[in-house]
C-alpha cells in the first residue's frame, strides 16, 4: 500500500487523500512486535520516509474515545474538526480494549480529528459483491487464509465469506 501511494501520488508531486482503515493509517504509532505479525503500518512507513508531508486525520463519531464522545454529546453531536496536537485531547489514552493500540495517547493515533456526528446519523458502508477477483484471490490467497484462519477454494468462496462475516449488510 505504501509503495502504491508513493508511486501514484508522492512521486508525481501530487497531493492525495486516502481513506483507509484504522490499522493502515497510524503515522506516529507502530504496532508492538507481539501484535504486528511482521506487518508495518502504511502511514508509519510513509511518515518515516516523507515526514510532515504525510499526516493522518481521524474521522470520528460517538464510538471513539469515551471522554471525547461525552464532550461531543454535550455539544449536541455537531460536526467539528481540530488539530489534536494543540488540543486538550492530545494526551488522553485510547481505550484499553483496543487490541492493537491499547492506552496510546490520541496524538500518537492521529494528527487531526474531525468529528462527523452521532454514529446513528452516519451512512454505513455498502459492500461490493464480487469485489474479490480471481486475480486478487490467486495473488493474495495465502494472506487471506492466514488473516482469516481458514482456507478457501475460490475467489467466489472468499468473497461470500467476507460479505457475510467481515462486511455484513447494514441493518
Amino acid at each position: 500500500m505504501a509503495e502504491q501511494v508513493e508511486k501514484e501520488i508522492i512521486a508525481k508531486g501530487q497531493k492525495g487523500l486516502l481513506f483507509v482503515g484504522r490499522c493502515h493509517d497510524f503515522t506516529h504509532y507502530e504496532f508492538p512486535p507481539n501484535i504486528n505479525a511482521g506487518r508495518d503500518i502504511m502511514g508509519n512507513l510513509l511518515y518515516k520516509k516523507f515526514g510532515d508531508r504525510v499526516f493522518q486525520v481521524w474521522l470520528g463519531s460517538d464510538a471513539t474515545f469515551p471522554i471525547v464522545d461525552y464532550i461531543m454529546k454535550l455539544r449536541g453531536h455537531k460536526p467539528l474538526g481540530f488539530n489534536l496536537y494543540s488540543s486538550p485531547f492530545a494526551n488522553i489514552l485510547s481505550p484499553p480494549t483496543w487490541y492493537d493500540a491499547p492506552e496510546v495517547p490520541f496524538c500518537k493515533v492521529a494528527r487531526g480529528y474531525v468529528y462527523l456526528g452521532a454514529r446513528t446519523s452516519l451512512h454505513k458502508n455498502t459492500p461490493i459483491k464480487g469485489f474479490i477477483t480471481d486475480e486478487m484471490f490467486n495473488k493474495y490467497r495465502q494472506y487471506y487464509e492466514v488473516d482469516l484462519g481458514r482456507s478457501f477454494k475460490s475467489a467466489e468462496e472468499l468473497d461470500e465469506y467476507l460479505q457475510t462475516h467481515r462486511f455484513p449488510e447494514p441493518h
